[in-house]
């Protein structure tokens, strides 16, 4: 990470001046994800070194500082909404290693040793960068989620300032946003749903007693982003079960992929994705569209989902496809 590597302004630019990624086909993702069985995608759309990939030329953007010179994720949007699935935009708010500012720590800040900006900078940032940026997400892509990242809470008028500007903002009708921006609403929450990230939450069995949304974050390995020395891959089996136990539990499974710097899908994700949707073109029936179990135990021998008066016994793996439970 840049913060251990202790790289400048101009020396991190070098690595940005070289992407290009020729090998980015956005049909191709689109149509992956639609065939693994996913119903949404969320897509980065600025991630913590600050590089917007969408079309602006506000901040530190791909348009007017990478090789790739285009917005990447326009093609991304239509290819989405062409296989009749929902999209959203990541966006790194708090953290920004290259635009002046931020929200939280940021590691080129006291000569590289780390550190917050000051209150007037952060304000600025968010007036400046921020919200511009989230009207053109809202505006030039009609969007259906804002998924944030890193919330700080040090300063809960900005903060508050980022969730008026979505409410405030007439294409944001029917969209909804996660609770990492920190700031607590009247009702004691800070989004529309929770992201657990790299675990299941101890949710009970029947769901959460409250009726809050909640959606488990997780990688294929240990890295959200492509790491070529990273092998800690997760079977295929083992993402299936924790896909059976989230449904069971109320919750959405967002899976994610690293794709390599030149575009191209690691072929051991597209394995699993591919396994994946072929799980769920024979068994989908029990997890899409249905509810948490409706029993407070939960069985050694598998999990229950429920669809209106139908529920749905789902054996784990270890159990034989003919036998007694």
């Amino acid at each position: 990470m840049r913060s251990f590597e202790k790289v400048t302004d101009e020396e991190y630019q070098k690595y940005f001046n070289e992407f290009n990624p020729v090998d980015y086909d956005p049909k191709k993702w689109a149509r992956m994800a639609k065939e693994a069985g996913m119903k949404y995608i969320i897509i980065t759309a600025k991630h913590h070194e600050g590089l917007a990939m969408f079309n602006t030329h506000t901040g530190w953007n791909v348009t007017d500082h990478s090789s790739a010179q285009k917005d990447l994720l326009r093609g991304l949007v239509d290819a989405a909404r062409e296989e009749n699935m929902k999209i959203g935009f990541y966006y790194s708010q708090a953290l920004d290693w290259m635009n002046d500012g931020g929200m939280g720590w940021m590691p080129q800040n006291n000569g590289g040793y780390g550190g917050e900006c000051a209150y007037e900078e952060q304000k600025k940032y968010v007036n400046e960068l921020v919200i511009p940026h989230l009207n053109t997400i809202l505006n030039d892509y009609a969007v259906d989620v804002v998924w944030f990242d890193m919330g700080q809470s040090k300063y809960p008028d900005l903060q508050y300032a980022t969730i008026k500007a979505i409410k405030e903002n007439p294409n944001s009708e029917k969209v909804i946003f996660n609770d990492r921006l920190g700031f607590k609403i009247n009702n004691g929450l800070s989004g529309d749903f929770e992201t657990p990230e790299q675990s299941i939450p101890d949710v009970p069995a029947t769901g959460r007693s409250d009726g809050r949304d909640w959606e488990t974050c997780m990688t294929m390995n240990e890295n959200w982003g492509y790491c070529a020395h990273d092998n800690n891959w997760k079977p295929t089996s083992d993402l299936i079960g924790k896909l059976i136990d989230i449904a069971s539990k109320g919750g959405n499974f967002l899976l994610n992929i690293g794709p390599k710097g030149d575009g191209s899908v690691v072929p051991f994700e597209k394995e699993v994705l591919t396994e994946i949707g072929a799980w769920l073109e024979k068994n989908g029936e029990a997890i899409y569209d249905t509810d948490a179990s409706p029993f407070r135990e939960q069985y050694e021998w598998g999990a229950i989902t429920r669809k209106e008066n139908t529920l749905y016994l789902i054996l784990s793996g270890k159990y034989p496809l003919h036998g007694e439970i």
